[in-house]
């Protein structure tokens, strides 16, 4: 490009300056040339000489010699004028080519510092890239060697290497995060993988007698020495007599750390944690969101605050372990085992548990103090004598769950579907089951004092000996349903539905109730105790 300006602007220039140099030297040349024919002055100057030779009168004649002389005297000013004049078109003429010489030469002399500059800037973004690529390179090449020396150090058994092992995690981690910094992820992923790897190898659930040292072997060798005894993998209590995880396997524990610290903004993924034993680990805080944990032995874990949001713990043991204000939101537990009292009881107070999939999962005696378990999954769970005091349990899926002597007070079951669910013993006092599923529910002996049921579905529900003192039945269906012996002081009932085949508890006054009877036959009656 630069070269065809060039060619171009170049003869521009030069046409233009020999343009000026004709102009000037035809000027000069037009100044030395002789003057044209003789013009009006020099006919006059004629006439009036011969004029004065003829005229004979001295007047006349002095004024006529008076006129020719002035015109003498104006032709000799214009002869030495002219010499001044060819002078004056000479410097002149100079000064034009002069001055677009100067231009043209100092326009070529910008021009050739242009092109200097635009060199030296290429040059020097070169030699810039150049040793951005050898610093990348070197940079490659050390992550690289930083990398391998980590992965040795991992590999380093026994109990004497604890202290290079560490080193290797937390040298893992520190290459991560300086990707991360970069905005790079080559050795992201891998790092992952070798940490998860490394817990999977170094802490297997069910334990084996070639997997730990010290505490852990004696423990482990005490479970595997139980299991071949029994058919549960694990006796209970054993996990309670355990140093902490961070104690008996401190490289363990410090994998997890990493791997539930991610770098900021980094795109989770699944990490595979299947199959690991991490009895009384302390991972409060902990980003383990999508993390594969099925069967994995959690218990006495405390995973406080903990991000779990669309974790699978399905068939885990999670006895005893603590998920207080834990974010288990779409998180699947199906089958896992968080049956205990007292200290083996699972604390999941304000818990997240909204749609997670907690199917057949064992909740016996846990606790679940104002736990959000919103549209969760809970069909079949074993949550026998569990305390969901104040929880949220909004459109949850409670089919044929185990609730017997459950503590549901103030619990938000509306829209509920609890379908032959077992609620016998529950308490439900002030709980809001408006719109619930309870059809061919059993809530023998169950607690309603100020319950909220309106419209909800009790078609052939058991409510034997139940106490639904100010309890709220508007709208309710009733059809079929067993009520004898259930205690209905001040129940407002008005507009309940129910048929010849609801039983009542003896003496109860339908009319008085404003029960709605499908049966016209029925109306008005008295029912009797069935």
């Amino acid at each position: 490009m630069a070269a065809w300006r060039r060619t171009v602007v170049v003869p521009v220039w030069a046409a233009l300056a020999i343009a000026v140099l004709v102009v000037a030297v035809g000027r000069l040349i037009w100044s030395l040339a002789p003057g044209p024919s003789p013009s009006e002055a020099e006919l006059r100057l004629e006439t009036l000489t011969a004029l004065v030779e003829r005229v004979s009168d001295p007047a006349e004649r002095a004024r006529l010699e008076a006129e020719r002389l002035r015109l003498l005297d104006e032709r000799a000013r214009r002869a030495g004028d002219r010499p001044i004049q060819v002078v004056t078109a000479f410097v002149q003429s100079l000064g034009v080519v002069g001055v677009v010489g100067g231009a043209y030469f100092a326009w070529r002399q910008l021009r050739h510092n242009s092109e200097l500059l635009q060199h030296s800037r290429e040059q020097l973004q070169e030699t810039v890239k150049a040793g951005q690529d050898e610093r990348a390179l070197n940079r490659s090449a050390q992550l690289a060697e930083r990398f391998t020396r980590a992965v040795d150090q991992l590999g380093k058994a026994g109990d004497d290497h604890l202290d290079v092992r560490l080193g290797g995690i937390y040298a893992l981690e520190q290459i991560a995060k300086d990707e991360h910094a970069e905005g790079k992820s080559v050795y992201r992923g891998t790092i992952t993988e070798v940490l998860t790897a490394f817990v999977r190898g170094h802490a297997p659930w069910p334990p084996t007698d070639t997997t730990a040292t010290g505490d852990t072997a004696a423990a482990n060798a005490a479970v595997i020495a139980d299991s071949a005894r029994s058919d549960e993998p694990e006796p209970k209590e054993t996990y309670m007599e355990m140093p902490e995880l961070q104690v008996r396997a401190g490289d363990v524990h410090a994998a997890m750390t990493v791997l539930g610290r991610p770098p900021e903004g980094r795109q989770p993924g699944r990490l595979d944690l299947h199959g690991v034993d991490l009895r009384r680990a302390n991972l409060v805080k902990v980003d383990l969101q999508r993390a594969s944990l099925f069967r994995a032995n959690l218990q006495g874990a405390d995973l406080g605050e903990a991000n779990l949001q669309g974790v699978a713990l399905g068939e885990a043991e999670l006895q005893g372990v603590r998920l207080s204000e834990a974010n288990l939101q779409a998180a699947s537990l199906s089958r896992a085992n968080l049956q205990g009292e007292g200290n083996l009881q699972a604390r999941l107070r304000h818990t997240n548990l909204q749609d997670a999939d907690l199917g057949e999962a064992n909740l016996q005696g846990s606790y679940l103090v104002r736990a959000n378990l919103q549209g969760a999954r809970l069909s079949r769970a074993n949550l026998q004598g569990a305390d969901l005091m104040r929880a949220n349990l909004q459109s949850a899926r409670l089919f044929r769950a185990n609730l017997q002597g459950a503590d549901l007070r103030e619990a938000d079951l509306q829209g509920a579907v609890l379908g032959e669910a077992n609620l016998q013993g529950a308490d439900l006092g002030e709980a809001n089951l408006q719109g619930a599923d309870l059809v061919r529910a059993n809530l023998q002996g169950a607690r309603l004092s100020e319950a909220k049921l309106q419209g909800a579905h009790l078609r052939q529900a058991n409510l034997q000996g139940a106490r639904l003192r100010q309890a709220n039945l508007q709208d309710a269906d009733l059809v079929e349903a067993k009520l004898q012996g259930a205690y209905l002081a001040e129940a407002k009932l008005q507009g309940a539905r129910a048929d010849e085949l609801t039983c009542w508890p003896e003496g109860f006054d339908l009319v008085a109730s404003g029960v709605i009877v499908e049966d016209e036959g029925a109306a008005g009656a008295v029912a009797e105790d069935a």
